[in-house]
């Protein structure tokens, strides 16, 4: 499984592309400042 971080701004900018990653099976850790706050992942 692939982990990967990303701010909030770098998510809105590319979210099509993000969401791709995700259907492929990768979890998003989202960040704001560095820090984590929230995620996305695949629900099968």
């Amino acid at each position: 499984m692939i982990q990967t971080r990303i701010g909030i701004r770098q998510l809105k900018a590319r979210l099509g592309n993000y969401m791709r990653q995700v259907k492929a099976g990768a979890t998003l850790i989202i960040t704001e400042r560095g820090k984590p706050v929230g995620g996305i992942v695949t629900i099968k």
